[in-house]
């Protein structure tokens, strides 16, 4: 985003104008008061004004420019870009480079510009899109400019507008190459690379339903899209764009932009996602609102299939700023024939309690950065079949597992998501979590536990540019992470990263259409964030979006004044005998619209079109006059069942049929031109009719016009076709020389008995007009009779009344009829059924008011409510012993089930309240606990249910609980509402972690059990985190730190009286050999230090004494063994020792460490002679005492002693 709102004052706006199909709406005067600028502002390279529509205005022409530049500066927006809502008009401007600019409104009356009556927006700041990822890095085929627009945000040169509509979608005009198209459909299966085809900006305005828009090519996908297409945009315009039931699909295609549309209740088709791109390169996606799809066949398709998938081989991909509104699966980055890095990425966009897929990966290197993850119940990222992600400075808000690699970590205990695929690696750097479940990092604690290097969510990286090392790898396939984030050109720029806590407020301002679109909805948190399930009312109310926009067209001009130049009427609603119809017409130059009422028919009143004033043409009418003419002999057969044509003006309702036996012939006065109009519901364009023997051919609007000499004139049949008018004109005479145009008035008004008028007035100023006024008899309407009786005179007990029907309108009478005298006639008493169909409660042939409680009537039992049956009355009332259930006024003996009244909710059968029933009962509403007859919302427990113990809180049965609960025989583990009895695990209840055995939480175990994060002290049922020390379970004795066994701990320590050998975590029982611990290294036999063992003994390469089971590294002497008496030195045997040593038995003789027992001699040490015998030291004496004596005596001596 930082990148997003850089200005470039030098901004200029850059927009090519292109002509195309313009659908423009009946700009009626307006009567509000004078128009006023009641909304401006600028957004992402597009600005857009508000205004109160003008007293007067027939149209509007809207400019924009800069704001530092002249006048002269400002440029006309194309007139679709204006348009009508019940209250205001609008107009965007799009294209827009950075920078500050100035709109301008200017009202139209009949076409000229009333500039005195302009209106001028405030500066409107412009701000660039943040151009930043993969599609726009330095390696990337679009890295100068995606879709038909510039980098700048300006419109490419050479590119095409296509503005599609509801009215105009398959009738909306353009030409690629040289052949021109029509329709949506065909307009995008023609926009190919191989056509040479210019860039193309689809413009999408108001809601856009699915019919029209999909090509051949998207025969797999319920979308508009396109295929082998290049630098194409498709875009919404202002901030109710909406493709309902449609989505959008992009194969086989570079340089595509999907922008600023909102996508509804789309899916279908192979690749019914809201968004699809397979197999293309270089694409962006950005700013649209996505909300739910169809429902699919899959159980988790509830929302719709992907929102957004990428699937085979496309590259070079950026999906940024987009708001998904709770999507069930929000981005499948994969499918699994891809082999490559791909170059993804996903930025800024806003997972608004969207549920999984945040994307999804397979295979692909993705750069996912500065997304907010806004209450996701499932998951963020996944990475699986050996991809990787680099996941960045996003914010992660209750996102239950932010982060998942297949097969490990926190997808364990998330049940393993990913279908047993290969995992992938995560490299983490800077987000911020709050609210997660788990998060697992390979190489830190900050996650939800201690590091795993194996069973690991992600690498938590201390800098961005911090490489994983190789020895991280996915547990399952090996995948290693690349590092591609420090070698490759991501396309962003480490400054333009935005800091976590900066991300929610941005997203949530930038993230989905302009202003943040029309569509308004607001998640309930405590609910939404951990629901997966489908948002009925969200759902129902995007079934019920209907756009406000009235129409398309602002009725822009040029900008000078001009005398419009019309076409032909189109019949936009035909007149029946009852209604009014209305035509309309286009100025050729300006576009704007006239409309005109055709008057009603009226009842067995002819068709009369308008027909021009001949003058010397001559004209016949079928519809007027069939084969009737004092100037053309006509044979042939007339039809009023083969269709309409136009013509002039004209609606023709009557054709002649062309038959063999059709002729017609007239003599011509002069050369002139003979002109012949076709039609009706048989295609005349391209057939044939034959003029004096000659072939011609009918034009492709239906008519032929033909050179006639002086003279005899025939024309007879070549094709079965329909004619519907013939004209004659001489040489220097014109076909029309005025042309009715008829407006209507009433000027008589029909009664019930008498005949009104319809007087029309010609209006037309052109040319001599020989029928100014003709008017039309309205039939009398004629009595409207009701069918209900009027009593006229009520009879008595000796007189007669009257009854009859009277008229509605003008209170006449018809069917007077006698209603006998009542005579003495038995009173009326209970319950009955009156005329007006309604039931009451009489008392002497009066309605008893005071009445209130149960009658009988019709073979039912109703309730009466002062004196009335009242048919929308429902609730549970006593009636006499019994409590019953009402329903719209009767007892619902039919029903069995749980219904309410102002005491409570009560257990039906056969529509009486069982007040001696107590178990479990169900309604619309779900489960609940009956307790003598009623629900019981202050229960809550845990009880048995069939087959099933369930939860019931509040009387209502949780299905959707996952959880703990207890009752009296102990504490449970429940899934969906129900104990699961096939459970075992260690997992966590509240502020504890608790063993649970087959669903029960087990309080009478203490020992060791293990779950995913390990394995763990368990004491009475509970994890005892405070516990360090030994304990045992059915597979040894363990140690425990912090209730948690250290498998990486080894030590020699105290078990009680004894002292133990612990490796890795386990008691070694079976082990005998020596360990270390802080007091030195100890002998232990079966796993146990032996204090009472004292020997000489081997330990790995030394031979060692040991004394009370530990070595005495502190004596030097003489110790025994099995093989000898030995030197030890410093409590190791010196095998190169030689000499005499002693310890507390004497002094002894040694060789190579071993006392030697069966040595017998001398042995100087030191200047010290021993005599030994066997071993044993005897005797010495000190040889150096010679020194003292005579040197012969010293001679003598050393001769001796060698």
């Amino acid at each position: 985003m930082k990148k997003q709102v850089k200005k470039f004052m030098s901004a200029l706006l850059a927009c090519v104008m292109v002509a195309v199909s313009v659908i423009v709406f009946d700009m009626n005067p307006v009567h509000a008061a004078s128009g006023a600028i009641t909304e401006a502002s600028g957004w992402l390279e597009t600005a857009y004004v508000k205004w109160t529509p003008v007293t007067g205005a027939t149209g509007y022409n809207v400019y924009v420019k800069s704001a530092s530049a002249s006048d002269s500066a400002y440029v006309q927006l194309d007139d679709e870009l204006i348009r009508k809502y019940p209250s205001y008009m609008r107009a965007d401007a799009v294209g827009l480079k950075a920078g500050d600019y100035v709109m301008k409104i200017v009202p139209l009356n009949n076409g000229k510009e009333n500039t005195s009556a302009a209106i001028v927006s405030d500066k409107l700041t412009v701000n660039a899109h943040d151009r930043s990822g993969f599609t726009f890095s330095s390696n990337s085929p679009v890295k100068n400019g995606v879709g038909a627009y510039n980098n700048d945000g300006t419109l490419k040169s050479n590119a095409s507008v296509l503005y599609v509509t509801e009215a105009n979608k398959n009738t909306v005009k353009m030409k690629i190459g040289n052949t021109e198209y029509t329709g949506v459909a065909a307009i995008t299966q023609a926009i190919k690379a191989k056509n040479n085809c210019q860039p193309v900006a689809i413009r999408i305005i108001g809601q856009v339903t699915l019919s029209g828009l999909s090509c051949q090519d998207m025969k797999s996908a319920y979308a508009i899209g396109v295929k082998g297409a290049t630098n194409v945009t498709f875009e919404g315009i202002g901030d109710d764009a909406t493709l309902y039931e449609a989505g959008v699909a992009v194969f086989q295609s570079t340089g595509i932009e999907v922008r600023n549309l909102g996508l509804m209740n789309w899916g279908g088709g192979k690749d019914g996602d809201g968004i699809t791109l397979k197999q293309s390169l270089g694409v962006w996606v950005h700013n649209n609102d996505v909300f739910y799809g169809d429902a699919g066949s899959d159980g988790d398709q509830a929302k719709g299939d992907g929102s957004m998938d990428l699937k085979d081989n496309s590259q070079y991909v950026t999906v940024s700023y987009n708001h998904f509104w709770d999507s069930g699966k929000m981005s499948l980055c994969g499918m699994k024939s891809e082999s490559g890095e791909n170059w993804i990425t996903y930025h800024h966009n806003w997972f608004d309690h969207s549920d999984s897929r945040h994307p999804r990966i397979r295979t692909m290197s993705v750069h996912v950065y500065n997304n907010y993850y806004d209450g996701n119940s499932k998951y963020g990222v996944g990475a699986a079949k050996d991809s990787e992600a680099f996941v960045e400075a996003n914010y992660f808000r209750h996102c239950n597992y932010p982060m998942l690699s297949s097969m490990q970590g926190s997808d364990v205990l998330a049940g393993g998501i990913f279908s047993g695929e290969n995992g992938g690696v995560i490299k983490a750097y800077n987000n911020y979590m709050e609210g997660q479940k788990s998060v697992i990092y390979a190489n830190s604690d900050a996650g939800t536990t201690t590091a795993s290097a194996t069973d690991f969510d992600a690498y938590l990286a201390t800098s961005r540019s911090e490489t994983v090392p190789s020895t991280y790898k996915a547990k399952q396939g090996g995948k290693t992470y690349s590092n591609f984030d420090t070698k490759v050109d991501l396309g962003v720029d480490t400054a333009d990263i935005d800091a976590p806590a900066d991300v929610p407020s941005i997203v949530t301002k930038y993230a989905g259409r302009i202003m943040g679109g029309d569509f308004k909805w607001t998640f309930d948190n405590s609910v939404d964030d951990a629901s997966y399930s489908l948002n009925r009312p969200l759902k129902d109310k995007l079934n019920a979006y209907k756009t406000s926009l009235v129409s398309v067209g602002g009725g822009s001009v040029s900008g000078t004044s001009h005398t419009h130049t019309y076409g032909e009427w189109t019949v936009v609603k035909a007149a029946t005998e009852t209604e009014t119809g209305l035509k309309s017409r286009t100025c050729t130059g300006c576009g704007y619209n006239e409309t005109e009422v055709i008057p009603a028919i009226g009842k067995d009143t002819p068709v009369t079109p308008d027909t021009p004033a001949s003058g010397d043409a001559k004209v016949h009418n079928f519809t007027e006059s069939g084969t009737t003419s004092d100037f053309y002999s006509i044979t042939g057969s007339t039809a009023t069942s083969r269709g309409t044509a136009t013509y002039n003006g004209l609606t023709l309702t009557k054709c002649l049929k062309m038959e063999s036996s059709t002729s017609i012939k007239f003599t011509a006065s002069s050369a002139g031109k003979l002109t012949l109009v076709f039609g009706g519901t048989t295609a005349a364009s391209g057939k044939k009719v034959k003029v004096n023997g000659t072939s011609k051919t009918v034009g492709s609007d239906g008519t032929l016009t033909v050179d006639v000499a002086k003279g005899a004139v025939t024309v007879t049949k070549g094709d079965a076709i329909n004619l519907f008018y013939i004209v004659y004109t001489p040489s220097g005479t014109l076909e029309t020389t005025h042309t009715h145009k008829y407006e209507s008035k009433i000027t008589k008004q029909a009664t019930c008995t008498e005949a009104g008028v319809l007087t029309y007035t010609c209006t037309s100023t052109t040319g001599t007009c020989d029928k100014k006024t003709y008017t039309e008899t309205i039939p009398a309407k004629g009595h409207s009779f009701s069918t209900e009786w009027t009593v006229d005179v009520e009879a008595t007990e000796t007189t007669p009344g009257s009854k009859s029907h009277h008229c509605t309108v003008c209170d006449a009478k018809t069917d007077v009829t006698e209603i006998p005298a009542t005579g003495v006639v038995e009173k009326k008493n209970g319950l009955s059924k009156a005329e007006d169909g309604n039931y009451y409660y009489y008392a002497d042939d009066v309605v008893d008011t005071s009445f209130t409680g149960f009658a009988d009537c019709d073979n039912e039992r109703m309730y009466v409510k002062n004196g009335k049956v009242d048919t929308t009355y429902t609730s549970v009332e006593q009636d006499g012993a019994d409590w019953v259930y009402v329903e719209n006024g009767k007892i619902r003996y039919d029903y069995t089930g749980i219904r309410q009244n102002k005491y409570g909710w009560w257990r039906i059968e056969n529509g009486k309240v069982n007040l001696s029933y107590t178990g479990f009962a169900d309604n619309e509403n779900g489960r609940f606990y009956i307790q003598n007859g009623k629900v019981k919302f202050d229960y809550t427990n845990l009880i048995q249910d069939g087959a099933d113990w369930v939860y019931v809180k509040n009387g209502h049965v949780k299905n959707d609980y996952t959880g703990f609960a207890e009752n009296e025989n102990g504490r449970f583990y429940l899934e969906n509402g129900k104990v699961n009895f096939e459970y075992t695990n260690v997992i966590q209840d509240g502020a504890d972690w608790v063993y649970v055995e087959k669903g029960h939480v087990n309080t009478n175990y203490t020992g060791i059990r293990q779950n995913a994060n390990g394995w763990w002290r368990i004491k009475d049922g509970k994890v005892d985190f405070s516990y360090t020390g030994l304990a045992d379970n059915e597979n040894g004795r363990f140690y425990i730190e912090n209730g948690k066994v250290n498998f990486k701990y080894t030590n020699v320590i105290q078990d009680g009286a004894d002292w133990v050998y612990v490796k890795n975590g386990h008691v070694q029982s079976n082990y005998t050999g020596f360990a270390t611990n802080e007091n030195g290294r100890f002998y232990l036999e079966n796993g146990k230090v032996n204090f009472g063992y004292t020997n000489v003994i081997q330990d790995g390469s030394d031979w060692v004494y040991v004394k009370g089971g530990y070595i005495r590294y502190d004596y030097t002497g003489i110790r025994q063994n099995a093989n000898g008496w030995w030197r030890i030195e410093n409590g190791k045997v010196n095998f190169k020792y030689n000499g005499v040593a002693s310890n507390e038995n004497g002094m002894f003789y040694l060789e190579n460490g071993l006392v030697k027992f069966n040595y017998t001699g001398t042995y100087i040490q030191d200047g010290i002679k021993y005599n030994i015998v066997n071993g044993v030291v005897k005797g010495k004496e000190n040889v150096l005492t010679v020194m003292r004596m005579p040197n012969s005596v010293l001679t003598n001596s050393i001769k001796m002693v060698i």
